[in-house]
């Protein structure tokens, strides 16, 4: 099967607003995606006031939450991309109790492969951006402009290193998921797959990312003024589910 840019993404959105399993679990996806940023950002936003024994525990308080906060979300998120993963496969047959139940039988397998894939694309990019910010920034107490140049050649590498490894990490999912194996497999697995297909997955989410751009910050945008600003981030998260119809169709279509 080849990999047909146009192809894929027509089919990510058709089978995204089709399938109603899919869509049944991106919508709550995306309604516990939005209450959670709403509660993170409502505990951010919390100021101390004056610095007492109360306040100073009231702020660790919220802190300790927000952190349990996030790290329940990330683990109810990883369950549900799993049902949607599954629910999008080409001819599922299942409903939406059987993606819950497939999720769950290969929940460990998904969770590596997510946290392993999200290290491995997350390490060289922070490395090279931040250790890049920094010499950025040190080269306004020098006369010479080569630090400035160097810092921006740093940061350039690490955003070009982020574009090669989400690419070719991209299905370390689906393989969990869909293809049954243990987490570092699955990672290898994505690993070898993209090999020689980088430029037409990462066209493929490419495209999918200026649409959700484009309508879902757009729509934030123009909403913000009427306070509405959040159905455009709601919407955002709803075209988001494409990305992961697009990453199983791209699986289907690599060799295995």
């Amino acid at each position: 099967m080849v990999l047909k840019v146009v192809d894929i993404v027509k089919d990510s959105y058709s089978t995204l607003f089709r399938n109603r399993t899919v869509l049944a679990y991106v919508v709550i996806t995306a309604v516990i995606s939005s209450i959670l940023v709403s509660s993170v950002t409502s505990l951010v936003g919390i100021s101390p006031g004056v610095a007492s024994a109360s306040s100073l525990a009231a702020v660790h308080a919220n802190l300790a939450l927000l952190v349990a906060m996030v790290v329940v979300g990330f683990l109810v998120s990883v369950f549900f991309a799993g049902a949607v993963l599954t629910a999008a496969q080409a001819g599922w047959k299942g409903g939406f109790a059987d993606a819950a139940r497939n999720s769950l039988s290969r929940y460990l397998s998904l969770l590596g492969a997510d946290l392993l894939s999200a290290v491995i694309i997350a390490v060289p990019f922070v490395a090279f951006y931040v250790f890049g910010l920094l010499v950025l920034f040190s080269s306004v107490s020098f006369v010479s402009v080569i630090p400035f140049i160097f810092g921006i050649l740093l940061i350039l590498v690490g955003v070009m290193l982020l574009a090669l490894l989400g690419v070719r990490f991209s299905i370390s999912l689906v393989g969990a998921i869909n293809g049954n194996m243990r987490a570092v497999q699955s990672v290898k697995h994505s690993w070898q797959a993209t090999k020689g297909s980088y430029w037409r997955v990462f066209a493929i989410l490419l495209v999918i990312g200026i649409v959700m751009l484009v309508i879902g910050d757009g729509l934030a945008i123009a909403l913000r003024t009427l306070d509405l600003s959040a159905i455009g981030y709601f919407v955002l998260a709803i075209l988001g589910g494409a990305g992961s119809v697009a990453i199983v169709r791209v699986y289907e279509a690599l060799p295995r």
